[in-house]
């Protein structure tokens, strides 16, 4: 331990991690009480109306927090300057995503009551403070402050869990009240991250042409990944609204819910690790990740294994009986959750070395895969036809990944097997 310690790069990833994992921990507080009072149906409904606003955040983004990063790691002379443009356009993309929100909500959600679309518009207004959340967030990271970063994390995951716990005290929690306690807390993580970043980089003026240009040409490349990665991360559920009932929606809600345990370690990994290998030599990036990837593999196929033989257990005493139906899809879930996590971290050697639109390219292809796989398989198998969907594109996805590497960029494959060299080298200080 005091070898892993001294080594700073893990050091600042198992901080990450931990305090993510506290994160976790009350997200899933949060998830069993709405589970427990709202029951699958208002589960549902509740999924329903925040979808779309998560979703235009990730969208709206438009790559602007990778962008940042990885220009004031390359150019930190002009850091400012991409500051404020990144600003500019944040703001541009948040407000836009207002209005197609407000458009397209009646739409996806036409098989719910006018309430529950009016809601969803109303929520709409998340979207900017969202988007400038990330962009803050993104100059933080850049200046090495993954721990503040994830401490706002648990804030936010509080003051979540407190409102819902006035809603529920005072007999008022309800789909939209539970959908409201989740983005409230936004505005206020915003103003803490904004009164970090004050003393650590001013934004400048936002119309100076290069660091401009050079925001928006690496944001527009990287947006392909944000718009396909978010599209992805939420089609499962775009296209359940549109075959399934609430009931059904809110078995499928609460398996991907508790899947999503697995994703702790392997995000907070790659949050310090794109710094870390931005714009440095090709191998040296390819020798970093690779290590990475192999020992996160590693640590989330073991947890996995765990949560697959408890699955019954954990699923009916954390969220109640009537979840049990969900087993079979929290089960594929976590295999799928297995292969994606690996390709994803892999996917930092494309961004690190200047081309995400490669991975853009990679997840366009994913996603017209789960759309046909989910089209055919959702009307059969209902919640687990959308979880086979998303292992089976899961599998695709790492095929790409790997064979883009020797094929794309000309580098070797890493290896894919953890030896004991890995594991000397994380306790090398």
């Amino acid at each position: 331990m005091p070898a892993i310690f001294r080594n700073k790069r893990v050091n600042t990833m198992f901080t990450v991690t931990s305090l993510r994992t506290l994160s976790l921990a009350t997200n899933l507080l949060t998830g069993m009480l709405t589970a427990w009072v709202l029951e699958p149906t208002g589960r549902g409904i509740q999924t329903a109306l925040g979808i779309g606003v998560f979703a235009l955040i990730g969208i709206c983004d438009f790559g602007l927090h990778m962008s940042l990063i990885y220009n004031i790691k390359a150019d930190p002379d002009n850091k400012a300057h991409y500051f404020g443009s990144a600003l500019l356009l944040g703001w541009i993309s948040g407000f836009t995503g207002i209005g197609i929100g407000w458009i397209i909500m009646p739409y996806f959600l036409r098989n719910f009551d006018e309430h529950t679309i009016h809601v969803a518009q109303m929520l709409m207004f998340f979207v900017p403070v969202g988007v400038t959340s990330s962009i803050l967030i993104g100059v933080l990271e850049s200046h090495n402050e993954f721990n503040f970063v994830s401490i706002t994390g648990v804030v936010n995951c509080i003051f979540t869990l407190i409102l819902l716990l006035i809603f529920w005290l005072t007999g008022s929690l309800s789909p939209v009240t539970a959908s409201s306690s989740y983005l409230i807390p936004t505005v206020l993580i915003a103003f803490i991250l904004f009164l970090r970043v004050r003393p650590i980089l001013l934004p400048a003026s936002p119309f100076h042409w290069i660091p401009l240009k050079r925001m928006f040409f690496y944001g527009a490349r990287f947006f392909g990944i944000d718009f396909i990665g978010t599209i992805s991360g939420y089609l499962d559920q775009f296209i359940m609204i549109r075959f399934l009932d609430a009931h059904a929606i809110g078995i499928y809600t609460i398996a991907l819910s508790a899947a999503g345990v697995l994703s702790v370690i392997p995000t907070s990994i790659s949050t310090v690790l794109f710094p870390s290998v931005a714009g440095r030599p090709k191998e040296t990036i390819n020798d970093i990740v690779g290590v990475t990837a192999r020992l996160t593999s590693v640590v989330t196929s073991s947890a996995a294994l765990f949560l697959g033989l408890f699955a019954p257990y954990i699923l009916s005493i954390f969220y109640g009986p009537k979840f049990e139906e969900s087993v079979t899809a929290f089960r594929i879930l976590l295999g799928a959750g297995i292969i994606s996590h690996t390709s994803r971290i892999f996917y930092q050697i494309y961004s690190a070395s200047g081309r995400p639109e490669i991975v853009t390219y990679f997840e366009a292809i994913c996603l017209l895969a789960v759309v046909i796989f989910m089209v055919t398989l959702i009307p059969q198998f209902g919640p687990n036809g959308s979880a086979m969907a998303i292992f089976l594109t899961a599998v695709i996805r790492l095929i790409l990944v790997l064979g883009g590497l020797r094929g794309i960029l000309g580098s070797s494959i890493p290896r894919l097997i953890c030896n004991e060299d890995d594991i000397r080298r994380v306790f090398k200080a």
